[in-house]
């Protein structure tokens, strides 16, 4: 049986879904919000390589290099597909996934440990009005997070439609770098095949 393809997700489709589920129970909207930013994230890596659906499944998949949304996060603030702002703010929506997910007791966004991530989120302390300005409303530690994780999934969204795949360009310092190694290679193995035979 074939394993069915998973669409890049579309902005309109995922801002519907996401409002729907802004009421639903903390840890289920925590756990499906980060799920949704993964997606989103992995969608737009994907469209940053070469286009080889085979090889980015290698990379991608499950228990592969790229198969878990740290490993994405790290790689994407690696290359600066992401600025240091949104790669600390991933790594907190992340730590704050981890917690609703591994918490075996009761957990919420009242709790101190959550409180204190969602007041670090960046992009709603610069433009969600965290900061205390006149006429906008301030964000609770769960808006906060709301907002934040759809935003980046927004975000992604539309970085990858914009998004195109790479393409090798071969070209001069290729051909110079490789010829240059090949003749000092090829010299060096001469030289030794030399004084081997004398």
């Amino acid at each position: 049986m074939s394993k069915k393809k998973k669409k890049p997700p579309e902005l309109d489709d995922e801002f519907s879904k996401m409002l729907k589920i802004s009421g639903t129970a903390e840890r289920g909207k925590v756990l499906v919000l980060v799920s949704w930013l993964d997606d989103a994230l992995e969608h737009f890596m994907r469209k940053r390589t070469i286009e080889n659906a085979k090889l980015a499944d290698k990379i991608f998949g499950v228990d592969r290099p790229l198969g878990t949304f740290s490993a994405r996060i790290n790689l994407a603030y690696a290359f600066a597909y992401i600025s240091e702002d949104v790669y600390r703010d991933l790594n907190t929506i992340r730590m704050i996934r981890n917690e609703f997910a591994h918490e075996r007791g009761s957990l919420t966004f009242k709790d101190q440990t959550i409180v204190d991530k969602c007041n670090n989120l960046i992009v709603t302390r610069k433009h969600g009005g965290q900061e205390k300005e006149e006429g906008v409303k301030f964000l609770d530690p769960e808006e906060s997070f709301n907002m934040a994780a759809m935003c980046y999934i927004g975000y992604f969204i539309s970085r990858t439609e914009q998004s195109h795949h790479l393409t090798f360009q071969s070209g001069y310092e290729e051909d110079l770098f490789l010829h240059k190694t090949v003749r000092i290679i090829s010299n060096l193995y001469w030289d030794q095949a030399k004084n081997n035979a004398e």
